[in-house]
């Protein structure tokens, strides 16, 4: 018996070496003191530099690369040539289908030579794979949660063909860490289903892009038909955080027909409704929900309202969830402007197009060497005006130079509560911006 368990660990720990770490240089005895294999060439894709090495492992949006020397050097998957990117995701895909079959995972060796095992990779999480690979998102799991790590913004186009603007853009937030999204692998039923808030997000995309109610922050208004929506159904809020008020039923040509494209953060999938002539073709319950027919339940988002839940059917617990925080004071709306471009620059700066009274109009923004965030708002004439701001772990609207002047607690506190007593308004006051 002791033999035998022997004989397994010493086929574990190959398995760790040659398949969960992904090493590609993998030799013994003399062959390998005989003759060092030098690796793969790594390009850089801003650069004509270069790294020799073999593939380890990849993992938070990075490559980790074992040089002939036995360095190991870690490279941003964006910094490398889109060649060696694919070709990371490609073994990174290798290894997550052998731990998706694997009845446990090895992950890696701790100090002492001990073995360590992590629980199986969770169902919810393959439904996210397709941006893991990209490095848009970033899983973890223990026994109760899958953690969606991402920075909030998507692969497409934003904000294109809003009419109703409030003069915020979409910038990186840090949903990550104790600020990432928490899901439940087996949701809770609730006795009786709760309401979705309209002041925080109430799911995320399989693309890490959080999930809004339809009805903005006043309780009453339609968000698509009032023309707040780009052509995806998102986008940025007070904060300059770019988020959903749909499910995002376009990422479906990547996950497959009829699998979910979001979960909520009750745990229970977002599914995109089979339809005809615009109507759901299966019944669907108040929640805009329905069991399959093995019982499980899911969420179904429709092209009519509500377009997607209303409330919860499972439990959140909201102390696990995340906020996202601006770094400028939030705007007012720009009544007759339209957004009508949008475009990622090369040097990692963003820029927007609108059009307002018949000129044209444009503002891009980068972030900062400190981690802030700088705006430049440029006229028909071509003049600019520039503002730059410091993120700030409390509350994110100080500006560093110039800007517009930050609002104190109790005057944000004033506006939401102004906010809330609208005709419809329901929900408690909030001190964080997010919609």
């Amino acid at each position: 018996m002791k033999r035998s368990l022997r004989l397994l660990l010493v086929v574990l720990l190959q398995a760790v070496s040659s398949l969960c770490l992904g090493h590609e240089g993998f030799h013994t005895g003399f062959e390998a003191a005989r003759q060092p294999d030098p690796g793969r060439t790594w390009r850089f894709s801003n650069t004509d530099g270069f790294v020799r090495g073999n593939f380890l492992l990849c993992r938070d949006g990075a490559v980790s690369i074992q040089r002939s020397t036995g360095e190991v050097v870690v490279i941003p998957l964006g910094q490398l040539s889109q060649a060696d990117r694919d070709y990371a995701a490609d073994r990174l895909g290798r290894i997550e289908r052998l731990n998706t079959h694997a009845p446990m995972r090895l992950v890696s060796l701790q100090a002492g030579g001990r073995v360590r095992l992590e629980s199986p990779r969770p169902p919810p999480a393959k439904f996210f794979q397709a941006f893991e690979r990209k490095g848009k998102v970033r899983l973890k799991w223990d026994e109760k949660y899958l953690v969606v790590e991402s920075n909030g913004l998507p692969d497409h186009q934003m904000m294109v063909g809003i009419t109703a603007w409030n003069l915020q853009v979409p910038i990186s937030h840090d949903y990550s860490g104790n600020n990432a999204f928490r899901i439940p692998i087996k949701p809770t039923p609730l006795a009786k289903a709760t309401a979705a808030p309209l002041l925080n997000a109430i799911a995320v995309g399989v693309n890490g892009v959080p999930i809004f109610n339809p009805i903005k922050q006043d309780g009453r208004t339609d968000t698509i038909v009032a023309g707040e929506l780009d052509r995806y159904g998102g986008h940025a809020g007070r904060g300059d955080d770019y988020h959903y008020h749909l499910a995002p039923v376009h990422l479906a040509k990547l996950v497959g027909k009829g699998k979910p494209v979001a979960f909520a953060l009750d745990g229970y999938p977002i599914i995109p409704a089979p339809e005809k002539n615009g109507r759901p073709t299966i019944k669907l319950d108040e929640l805009n929900g329905a069991k399959g027919r093995d019982g499980s339940y899911a969420y179904y988002a429709t092209s009519k309202f509500p377009y997607i839940m209303p409330g919860f059917r499972g439990v959140v617990d909201w102390s696990l969830q995340p906020r996202g925080r601006g770094v400028r004071p939030f705007t007012r709306p720009l009544r007759g402007a339209k957004i009508t471009g949008f475009t990622r620059l090369k040097d990692g700066s963003s820029r927007l197009r609108y059009d307002y009274r018949g000129e044209t109009w444009l503002i891009s923004w980068s972030s900062t060497d400190s981690g802030g965030v700088e705006y430049v708002f440029t006229n028909p004439n071509g003049k600019t005006d520039k503002e730059s701001y410091e993120r700030r772990q409390d509350r994110g609207r100080r500006p560093r130079s110039g800007g517009r002047r930050e609002l104190s607690d109790r005057e944000f506190d004033d506006l939401i509560d102004e906010l809330n007593r609208g005709e419809g308004g329901r929900q408690k006051k909030t001190r964080e911006p997010g919609n």
